[in-house]
Protein backbone atom coordinates (compact mmCIF):
# COMPACT_ATOMS: atom_id res chain seq x y z
CA UNK A 1 0.00 0.00 0.00
CA UNK A 2 1.50 3.50 -0.73
CA UNK A 3 2.18 5.77 2.15
CA UNK A 4 -0.01 8.73 2.45
CA UNK A 5 1.12 11.95 0.85
CA UNK A 6 2.11 14.68 3.65
CA UNK A 7 -0.62 16.83 2.63
CA UNK A 8 -4.45 16.56 2.85
CA UNK A 9 -6.15 14.76 -0.47
CA UNK A 10 -9.08 15.49 -2.35
CA UNK A 11 -10.45 13.56 -4.67
CA UNK A 12 -12.85 15.12 -7.14
CA UNK A 13 -15.35 12.57 -8.79
CA UNK A 14 -16.68 14.11 -11.78
CA UNK A 15 -17.69 12.92 -15.42
CA UNK A 16 -17.10 16.33 -16.91
CA UNK A 17 -13.04 17.20 -17.08
CA UNK A 18 -13.59 20.75 -17.49
CA UNK A 19 -15.51 20.94 -14.09
CA UNK A 20 -12.82 18.71 -12.95
CA UNK A 21 -10.67 21.45 -13.63
CA UNK A 22 -12.19 24.10 -12.74
CA UNK A 23 -12.84 22.58 -8.95
CA UNK A 24 -8.72 21.72 -9.22
CA UNK A 25 -7.58 25.58 -9.70
CA UNK A 26 -9.81 26.94 -6.76
CA UNK A 27 -8.61 24.24 -4.42
CA UNK A 28 -4.98 25.13 -5.81
CA UNK A 29 -5.75 29.07 -5.37
CA UNK A 30 -7.22 28.51 -1.58
CA UNK A 31 -5.10 30.14 1.16
CA UNK A 32 -3.58 27.61 3.85
CA UNK A 33 -2.00 24.03 3.40
CA UNK A 34 -2.14 22.92 -0.37
CA UNK A 35 -4.20 20.18 -1.10
CA UNK A 36 -2.99 17.17 -3.67
CA UNK A 37 -6.03 16.99 -5.94
CA UNK A 38 -6.84 14.02 -8.01
CA UNK A 39 -9.30 13.86 -10.35
CA UNK A 40 -11.81 10.43 -11.35
CA UNK A 41 -14.53 10.67 -13.72
CA UNK A 42 -15.99 7.47 -13.17
CA UNK A 43 -17.09 5.87 -9.84
CA UNK A 44 -15.18 1.94 -10.32
CA UNK A 45 -11.92 4.29 -10.89
CA UNK A 46 -12.39 6.88 -7.56
CA UNK A 47 -13.20 3.65 -5.34
CA UNK A 48 -10.33 1.93 -6.74
CA UNK A 49 -7.88 5.28 -5.86
CA UNK A 50 -9.60 5.41 -2.09
CA UNK A 51 -8.72 1.86 -1.43
CA UNK A 52 -5.33 1.90 -2.04
CA UNK A 53 -4.60 5.70 -1.25
CA UNK A 54 -7.22 6.86 1.63
CA UNK A 55 -8.00 10.59 0.62
CA UNK A 56 -9.06 13.20 3.19
CA UNK A 57 -11.89 14.46 1.07
CA UNK A 58 -14.00 13.59 -1.71
CA UNK A 59 -16.15 16.06 -3.90
CA UNK A 60 -18.58 13.39 -5.52
CA UNK A 61 -20.86 13.95 -8.16
CA UNK A 62 -23.78 11.95 -8.61
CA UNK A 63 -24.41 11.37 -12.17
CA UNK A 64 -21.40 9.43 -13.36
CA UNK A 65 -21.16 7.60 -16.50
CA UNK A 66 -20.82 4.24 -15.15
CA UNK A 67 -23.34 4.69 -12.07
CA UNK A 68 -26.57 6.25 -11.40
CA UNK A 69 -27.38 8.71 -8.54
CA UNK A 70 -28.95 5.69 -6.45
CA UNK A 71 -26.22 3.42 -6.77
CA UNK A 72 -23.57 6.38 -6.43
CA UNK A 73 -25.47 7.65 -2.89
CA UNK A 74 -25.21 3.84 -1.97
CA UNK A 75 -21.47 3.63 -2.31
CA UNK A 76 -20.75 6.79 -0.16
CA UNK A 77 -19.86 4.65 2.75
CA UNK A 78 -16.96 2.56 0.87
CA UNK A 79 -15.37 6.27 0.70
CA UNK A 80 -16.33 7.24 4.61
CA UNK A 81 -15.69 3.40 5.65
CA UNK A 82 -11.54 4.38 4.72
CA UNK A 83 -11.81 7.57 6.86
CA UNK A 84 -12.99 10.05 4.24
CA UNK A 85 -15.45 13.02 4.55
CA UNK A 86 -17.52 12.87 1.13
CA UNK A 87 -18.94 15.91 0.15
CA UNK A 88 -21.75 15.41 -2.65
CA UNK A 89 -21.58 17.88 -5.60
CA UNK A 90 -24.94 17.91 -8.11
CA UNK A 91 -26.44 20.26 -10.14
CA UNK A 92 -30.16 18.19 -9.39
CA UNK A 93 -30.55 20.35 -5.85
CA UNK A 94 -33.30 19.45 -4.42
CA UNK A 95 -34.10 19.22 -0.42
CA UNK A 96 -35.04 15.31 -1.00
CA UNK A 97 -31.43 14.71 -2.62
CA UNK A 98 -29.76 16.39 0.19
CA UNK A 99 -31.48 14.46 2.61
CA UNK A 100 -30.81 11.46 0.81
CA UNK A 101 -27.04 12.15 0.41
CA UNK A 102 -26.71 13.48 4.36
CA UNK A 103 -28.53 9.87 5.08
CA UNK A 104 -26.36 7.57 3.14
CA UNK A 105 -23.47 9.28 5.08
CA UNK A 106 -22.45 12.30 3.01
CA UNK A 107 -21.00 15.22 5.71
CA UNK A 108 -22.56 17.80 3.14
CA UNK A 109 -24.29 18.31 -0.25
CA UNK A 110 -23.32 21.43 -2.34
CA UNK A 111 -25.12 22.68 -5.25
CA UNK A 112 -22.33 22.54 -8.11
CA UNK A 113 -23.11 26.59 -9.06
CA UNK A 114 -22.23 27.70 -4.82
CA UNK A 115 -18.73 25.76 -5.18
CA UNK A 116 -16.86 28.67 -4.67
CA UNK A 117 -13.59 29.28 -2.81
CA UNK A 118 -15.16 30.54 0.13
CA UNK A 119 -16.92 27.13 0.17
CA UNK A 120 -13.73 25.11 -0.77
CA UNK A 121 -11.87 26.91 1.96
CA UNK A 122 -14.41 25.79 4.64
CA UNK A 123 -14.85 21.98 3.04
CA UNK A 124 -11.01 21.46 2.76
CA UNK A 125 -10.51 22.89 6.43
CA UNK A 126 -12.97 19.46 7.64
CA UNK A 127 -16.10 22.24 8.02
CA UNK A 128 -19.06 22.30 6.09
CA UNK A 129 -20.35 24.52 3.53
CA UNK A 130 -23.13 26.91 5.17
CA UNK A 131 -21.86 30.33 5.11
CA UNK A 132 -19.90 32.41 7.33
CA UNK A 133 -21.14 34.51 10.28
CA UNK A 134 -19.63 37.62 8.47
CA UNK A 135 -21.31 40.22 7.43
CA UNK A 136 -22.83 40.39 3.61
CA UNK A 137 -20.74 42.74 1.15
CA UNK A 138 -22.32 46.31 0.81
CA UNK A 139 -24.59 47.02 -1.87
CA UNK A 140 -22.06 49.23 -3.51
CA UNK A 141 -19.10 46.88 -3.22
CA UNK A 142 -17.34 46.43 -6.64
CA UNK A 143 -18.73 42.82 -8.16
CA UNK A 144 -16.21 40.01 -8.59
CA UNK A 145 -13.90 39.35 -11.37
CA UNK A 146 -15.17 36.39 -13.59
CA UNK A 147 -13.26 34.08 -15.58
CA UNK A 148 -15.27 33.76 -18.88
CA UNK A 149 -13.96 30.15 -19.92
CA UNK A 150 -14.37 28.96 -16.25
CA UNK A 151 -18.07 30.12 -16.55
CA UNK A 152 -19.34 29.04 -19.61
CA UNK A 153 -17.46 25.63 -18.92
CA UNK A 154 -20.00 25.42 -15.39
CA UNK A 155 -22.73 26.41 -17.41
CA UNK A 156 -22.04 23.84 -20.14
CA UNK A 157 -21.92 20.88 -17.86
CA UNK A 158 -24.56 22.57 -15.55
CA UNK A 159 -27.03 22.13 -18.56
CA UNK A 160 -25.61 19.03 -19.40
CA UNK A 161 -25.75 17.38 -15.89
Amino acid sequence: MPSPPSRPTVLVVEDDPAHAEIVRRRIDRLDGPACEVVACGRLADALEYAGESPPDLVLLDLRLPDSDTAETLDRISAFTARGARVVVLSALCTPELAAAAIAAGAADFVEKGHLDEEVLTRLVAGGDASPSATPPPAADAALPEFDLRELSARFTHDANS
